[in-house]
């Protein structure tokens, strides 16, 4: 399971690299957000639920464009949505992920893994595994769910490394 602290970094960072965070940064900050919201059904005692399918948001993202012809409104909600994909995408490489529901009634996941065996040679063994399996939604009595752990505090560390020393760098430049 990919924990919080990703599902949040993962897009603050791409989106301070590619859009403008001098002037969006606040936007950037909360739309970032949105990539934990699928993982609110936990708090309902059920996870990878119907929130974990693309099909719900596209039908938001498709009223968003039917309800709102401000070319800001439709930038941030396609930025949303992007940011809640990113979510999903992460997590069917961790385990089912009910995608699709309620067009396709199974989850699918994916396992990709390259490993290698050095011994005289060195045999690289490379490793695709898509897999389907029935899509339930169970109640859980307990969920121990990480929210953050060293390999993500890392990652995030190195994802957001250029982002706070360019804001340092400018803070210092303009004394």
């Amino acid at each position: 399971m990919v924990e919080l602290l990703l599902h949040y970094t993962l897009p603050l960072a791409i989106l301070s690299y590619t859009l403008n965070f001098r002037r969006d940064y606040k936007k950037i900050l909360a739309v970032s957000i949105l990539g934990i919201i699928p993982d609110f059904d936990a708090l309902l005692h059920i996870h990878r639920s119907m929130s974990h399918s693309i099909i719900p948001y596209t039908i938001i993202l498709i009223i968003i464009f039917l309800l709102f012809k401000n070319e800001n409104i439709r930038k941030w909600s396609i930025i949303g949505y992007l940011v809640i994909l990113s979510h999903l995408i992460l997590d069917m490489f961790t385990g089912s992920t009910p995608i699709l529901w309620p067009l396709l009634l199974n989850s699918i996941y994916f396992e990709a893994n390259i490993t290698a065996l050095i011994s005289e040679t060195v045999t690289l063994r490379p490793k695709l595994d898509v897999g389907v399996e029935k899509t339930v939604f169970t109640r859980f009595t307990s969920l121990d769910a990480p929210i953050a752990t060293s390999q993500g505090v890392a990652i995030t560390i190195i994802l957001l490394a250029p982002l706070i020393l360019r804001i340092t760098l400018n803070y210092f430049m303009k004394k």
